[in-house]
């Protein structure tokens, strides 16, 4: 929560008496603004308490879930962060596996995956 401007010229004073503080208050200011969060991550931290309260068993157990690493969820919908590539590899693996099922040794299996490029 941000600082009112009379909080803030009240303590401006104090700083002038303690450069010690002064410099300690400004240290522990972030950087830069906060990011912000996006749509989708708002509208989960709206529904979550009604999801865990009245929604049926499922979406209850769902929530709870959510919960749990509830930073990462908000984190997920809110950072540019993305591991399409990764994932795009690993589809591509489960597909060479499934075509050469029951046949492959892996040492043939390994040869596919490194024969076909991305």
């Amino acid at each position: 929560m941000p600082r009112s401007r009379a909080r803030r010229r009240s303590a401006e004073p104090l700083d002038g008496q303690d450069p010690e503080r002064s410099q300690w208050r400004h240290r522990r200011r972030p950087p830069g603004p906060a990011p912000k969060r996006s749509p989708a991550a708002n509208a989960c931290a709206r529904e979550r308490p009604s999801a865990l309260d009245q929604g049926p068993p499922p979406v209850q157990g769902f929530a709870a879930f959510l919960q749990n690493d509830w930073d990462a969820v908000v984190n997920g919908l809110t950072l540019q962060w993305s591991s399409g590539a990764v994932e795009g590899q690993v589809t591509r693996i489960k597909l060479i596996k499934r075509r050469s099922y029951g046949r492959a040794s892996f040492g043939l299996l390994r040869t596919l995956v490194l024969a076909q490029p991305p």
